[in-house]
């Protein structure tokens, strides 16, 4: 719905993927991981002070670290990184659809400006370009860097879109 309606109101858009979106949330609790094998000398190779916490259980080395950042595959991290963005959103005016909690809305300048998301890869447009490019800067000074698309032509969430600027996508 929102690339029909991007296209109908004629609005620039972006596409951004958030790098290591997971990691800028925290867990709530620890998580606890145990490296095994070639994973405990790569570890160590990269901090030797972690060598003092490796341990053998037979012949197999092993390292237990405790995670407290939000990692991919733990099924909680996605709920970590929800609340962190829609927190961050809402903190700048942003307000949640109530059909799509991966929506938001705000007016800016007169005129409605929407991002919609699916994890870490985001879809921003208002009719100002300038406004696109705002909340591409307010995110990455968040978030950090992005890989960020802006223009008539996307590729999102598997979708090859293109605008062609006469209502259409």
């Amino acid at each position: 719905m929102t690339i029909m309606i991007d296209a109908h109101e004629n609005r620039d858009v972006a596409t951004a993927d958030i790098m290591g979106a997971y990691l800028h949330a925290h867990m709530k609790d620890f998580i606890t991981m145990c490296f095994t094998g070639w994973a405990v000398d790569l570890l160590c190779d990269v901090n030797v002070d972690y060598e003092q916490y490796t341990a053998y259980e037979g012949k197999t080395k092993v390292l237990y670290v405790c995670c407290n950042k939000a990692i991919y595959r733990c099924i909680m991290s996605r709920i970590f990184w929800y609340e962190l963005f829609t927190s961050t959103l809402e903190g700048h005016g942003f307000v949640l659809n109530p059909y799509d909690f991966c929506v938001t809305n705000a007016t800016i300048a007169g005129s409605q400006c929407t991002i919609g998301w699916f994890i870490d890869d985001t879809k921003i447009s208002h009719i100002d370009p300038t406004i696109v490019t705002d909340i591409l800067n307010l995110l990455e000074s968040h978030f950090g860097k992005m890989t960020i698309t802006h223009g008539a032509e996307h590729e999102f969430l598997g979708m090859k879109l293109k605008y062609n600027g006469d209502g259409t996508a």
